[in-house]
């Protein structure tokens, strides 16, 4: 027979680090992707480069649009205006990474969309001062998505577990210490052997920075269709091993 466990104990099964740590992030990516990237910009730069008509423009002014750490530019924009047949005078930014004396930019070669003159720039020079690197920004709400499919699996994991799982009691073997560091406490890794009903052992690892929190002898649950799948009972929320104590007989063993 299969147990079940409250709502709120379920629920709480999903609000582990790795779902808490997805959501955040993906909410901030999705939040820069739309502050930072501008498809319609970028596209432009695209499009751009089917473009065959030119024409002659001319400097407006010459400005720093962008700064590195040490507050030396390394982006100018440069405003400028053309004559169109048709359209009459049009202006525009363009963007360059190189120093243009303006004394050499009295007259500048201009490309622009026949079909849409107002998608134009200076020959040389970008059409936005966003670069296809911002792009990238795409990877964070990505990060976001891939850590919440493990924290829900982890949750479905450990929920399947509570459902059809055998208690056993682990004996603790060894701990070791890791690389990691986690406010500025070293991570450990601790090991525990259980027994299963036909005499085979498995083990089972537990990170923690705190080692002395855990007991030499540990309540294990394991599945009984695949033994090596287990969980410590107080690698789980503290309310939802205290349930499982109070109210599961199997837990008693």
């Amino acid at each position: 027979m299969k147990r079940q466990l409250p709502l709120l104990h379920q629920m709480g099964l999903y609000f582990n680090g790795y779902t808490i740590a997805g959501a955040l992030i993906l909410i901030l990516g999705t939040w820069l992707c739309f502050s930072i990237i501008d498809i319609e910009e970028l596209s432009a730069e695209d499009r751009l480069k089917e473009a065959t008509v030119t024409t002659k423009g001319y400097l407006i002014e010459k400005w720093e649009a962008e700064w590195n750490d040490n507050g030396m530019p390394i982006l100018h924009g440069y405003d400028y205006y053309f004559i169109h047949p048709d359209l009459g005078q049009l202006t525009n930014t363009s963007f360059s990474s190189k120093i243009l004396a303006t004394s050499n930019l009295n007259e500048l070669e201009i490309i622009y969309s026949q079909d849409n003159p107002y998608l134009n720039k200076v020959v040389g020079m970008d059409y936005t001062d966003r670069s296809k690197a911002s792009l990238l920004t795409i990877l964070i709400p990505i990060v976001g998505i891939m850590l919440l499919i493990i924290g829900i699996r982890k949750a479905r994991f450990r929920k399947h577990l509570l459902r059809v799982g055998k208690f056993v009691w682990g004996t603790f073997i060894k701990h070791e210490k890791t690389s990691v560091t986690i406010n500025d406490q070293p991570q450990f890794r601790l090991y525990y052997e259980y027994e299963t009903r036909d005499k085979t052992v498995y083990s089972q690892q537990v990170l923690s920075t705190k080692p002395s929190d855990f007991d030499k002898e540990e309540l294990i649950i394991y599945d009984p269709e695949k033994p090596s799948d287990s969980v410590l009972l107080y690698v789980l929320s503290y309310l939802l091993a205290k349930y499982i104590e109070k109210n599961w007989a199997e837990a008693k063993v």
